[in-house]
């Protein structure tokens, strides 16, 4: 009999569990796009806290897309200093998540801030902008850019910059997309190496230029060109140093095989 009581026990126990990780997925499915989540599923499962008045920071579901027994959603956080987005995948509980955004309220006493931001630029294919700001005179702040002499970051003149990442919903998988990791400043088309280029980035372009930009893509790998032309052109850049008689697939970063790709097919479109 205490087996038959354990056995039943040990089954009604998954059984509950099962049915509270499923509840998340039903609870998702329920839900429309652009619309405030409940504050019970905000706070339960998206961690979403309390403000000093008391009442429940907004959770909004800004993304939505089922893929066999996977939900992918986005959802933007609101906070006291400020907001932030995540990419999330469930399978009957949160499974993955992925930082896609934040911004938060500067202080005046550093001199460099970061923040991010996202955006389809593909049905499938995610763009994330990570900017950081950084006071223009050097002088003002100190090696851990903390502000010299009571002085403010807020109205200075600031250098900014960019970098590139991207999250590829590839057949019910997420694939990370990121830019090589050593390209230089000094390149012309350094673009092909650290972002997905789209149609507009090269519909200005002659066929000279675009033969340029997708080789430069292997002369930053270091390989040996074979024609002379391209040879000679290469050369001239220090960046340049040709040491590979082949530089394989593996080599080459997702974003570099992609924009390869699209290149190409401009060349034949206008050659």
């Amino acid at each position: 009999m205490k087996k038959y009581f354990l056995l039943f026990f040990v089954v009604f126990n998954i059984s509950t569990v099962l049915g509270q990780e499923s509840n998340l997925s039903q609870k998702i499915k329920d839900l429309k796009v652009n619309t405030k989540l409940p504050n019970d599923i905000a706070e339960k499962y998206f961690e979403a806290t309390k403000d000093y008045s008391g009442e429940f920071q907004p959770c909004y579901l800004k993304y939505k897309r089922q893929c066999d027994s996977l939900i992918y959603i986005i959802i933007d956080h609101q906070i006291s200093l400020g907001s932030y987005s995540s990419f999330y995948i469930i399978k009957n509980k949160i499974v993955s998540e992925y930082s896609l955004g934040f911004s938060f309220d500067s202080d005046g006493a550093n001199a460099k801030s970061t923040s991010a931001s996202y955006r389809f630029i593909h049905e499938e294919i995610i763009e994330i902008i990570a900017t950081t700001e950084v006071v223009a005179d050097s002088s003002m702040y100190d090696e851990h850019f903390n502000m010299k002499f009571g002085l403010s970051s807020h109205n200075q003149k600031m250098n900014s910059h960019d970098s590139y990442s991207y999250l590829k919903i590839n057949e019910c998988r997420i694939e990370e997309l990121v830019p090589s990791k050593s390209v230089s400043e000094k390149r012309k088309f350094k673009i092909a190496s650290t972002r997905l280029l789209k149609k507009e980035d090269l519909q200005t372009l002659s066929y000279k230029e675009l033969k340029l930009m997708r080789n430069e893509i292997f002369a930053g790998h270091g390989y040996i060109f074979q024609s002379a032309d391209l040879k000679k052109y290469f050369s001239q850049f220090d960046w340049y140093k040709p040491e590979k008689a082949i530089v394989s697939e593996d080599e080459l970063s997702e974003i570099e095989r992609l924009n390869i790709q699209l290149i190409k097919e401009f060349e034949i479109a206008i050659k």
